[in-house]
């Protein structure tokens, strides 16, 4: 493996333009997640909420019905820590059906780490569908679709702005899609 400043070195260089190299020492950075709406989200008369959990904070969508729900909002997480430990740490967007007798159960999950959002352009992840799948069991495919914008603040830097416009939105999931390692699609 490598040392971790060459790993940090490597990632940085990754990124299309040269960026300004990360101290690795602890800065503040914000997450910022945009759960927008769901689609073909597996289930009957379902009322989904969707959970985000970044590091040790958890926020969560109000409940919705059906299955391709709206939902656009946005939750920001705001973090101190070393760019090594950050890019290392998940976001996990994790879709409930609230409406069960039981406690919310849960129908889908995905999660990314942050580095992958930090070495996208502009330190985001703009608006694409995540695909939901069952953790316990991957090989059951696809639980539904998050739209979800996700972006990485760093000090000074400037974040992309999102075209708001739905009409202009590509709804096609296939070329927007962001895949979970490991999950393949049926």
């Amino acid at each position: 493996a490598l040392p971790i400043s060459a790993q940090i070195a490597r990632r940085i260089t990754k990124g299309k333009k040269t960026r300004r190299i990360l101290s690795n020492k602890p800065q503040d950075f914000q997450i910022r997640v945009r759960i927008i709406e769901g689609r073909q989200l597996a289930g009957n008369n379902i009322k989904p909420v969707v959970k985000v959990n970044v590091g040790n904070q958890t926020h969560r969508t109000r409940i919705r019905r059906g299955n391709n729900p709206y939902f656009d909002e946005i939750f920001f997480y705001n973090v101190n820590m070393t760019p090594s430990d950050l890019f290392d740490e998940n976001v996990n967007i994790r879709l409930f059906n609230s409406g069960s007798i039981r406690a919310d159960s849960l129908i889908g999950e995905f999660k990314t780490d942050i580095g992958y959002i930090y070495d996208e352009p502009g330190h985001a992840v703009m608006r694409k569908w995540v695909l939901l799948y069952d953790s316990e069991d991957v090989s059951a495919g696809a639980k539904g679709y998050l739209k979800v914008s996700l972006f990485v603040v760093g000090t000074g830097d400037e974040p992309p702005t999102e075209k708001r416009d739905r009409e202009s939105d590509s709804d096609d999931v296939e070329s927007n899609l962001l895949m979970p390692a490991g999950v393949a699609l049926r």
